[in-house]
């Protein structure tokens, strides 16, 4: 996957970290890369990337990875913020799985009814269906997407590679162990990957034990960042190759 952005360093701000029910008193989880990328834009995005003084207006793209509402009930927000204060002097695509646009007319229709038609004269909006495995094109960036296994729901769920500032990230979203993580993570840089249940062995998410039996096939350069943390209560096998972030934090690369 080529680079677009070789030069520039890369920030991750981990806008949330929690999971759906907010354990270990987290936040739901939102990743913002490099001010202009934000991986599920949970009920939190807004206030707190105004906490950190980032802008709304520079986001350029928004990934998706389900359709559960700790990963994408934030969206209306931003779009509110772009209706009636500061819409972006570009386009903005909106990615996700199959039938993105559908749910984000629903969800703006029953929050703020009128906001999906007055967004057409503010700013241009694009919506970019994720319909199975492989190579995508999106505004000024290129990432593969790969199937992942959500404890076998009747919704797809997908995990994304980016690569940026000379890094390459796999961010999972919610999954099991699955053929679609195992090739999300070989030649990965930083695995941002979910830790829901770190000592249940609940389907559709990761434990301890599985994130170590994943460990064993990843290259031993890449750097592990959990995400979606549930509560913990047995002690976490760290190292310099493992961060547990807290909500808020911000690491540069």
């Amino acid at each position: 996957m080529p680079d677009q952005n070789k030069n520039q360093e890369l920030e991750l701000v981990f806008l949330g970290t929690g999971n759906a029910f907010s354990m270990a008193k987290r936040y739901w989880g939102s990743i913002l890369v490099n001010n202009t990328i934000l991986f599920d834009p949970s009920p939190i995005v807004v206030p707190h990337m105004k906490l950190l003084d980032r802008s709304l207006s520079a986001l350029e793209n928004i990934f998706i990875t389900h359709f559960h509402a700790d990963h994408y009930f934030g969206l209306p927000f931003i779009l509110l913020d772009y209706a009636y204060i500061e819409p972006p002097d570009h386009p903005l695509t909106i990615i996700g799985p199959a039938g993105v646009m559908g749910r984000m007319a629903q969800l703006l229709n029953l929050g703020f009814p009128g906001l999906f038609d007055k967004l057409k004269d503010k700013v241009l909006l694009k919506y970019l269906e994720v319909t199975d495995s492989g190579r995508y094109q999106a505004y000024g960036l290129e990432f593969d997407a790969f199937n992942m296994e959500h404890g076998g729901i009747s919704m797809d769920a997908y995990g994304y590679k980016i690569s940026l500032g000379g890094k390459t990230i796999g961010y999972t979203g919610d999954t099991d162990l699955c053929d679609g993580l195992y090739r999300l993570a070989e030649g990965l840089d930083i695995l941002i990957i979910e830790f829901s249940n770190p000592d249940l062995d609940v389907p559709g998410h990761i434990s301890q034990a599985k994130l170590e039996k994943l460990r064993e096939r990843l290259d031993e350069r890449t750097k592990i960042i959990l995400n979606h943390i549930g509560t913990i209560t047995e002690d976490i096998s760290q190292d310099q190759n493992v961060i547990i972030p807290k909500d808020l934090a911000i690491y540069k690369f």
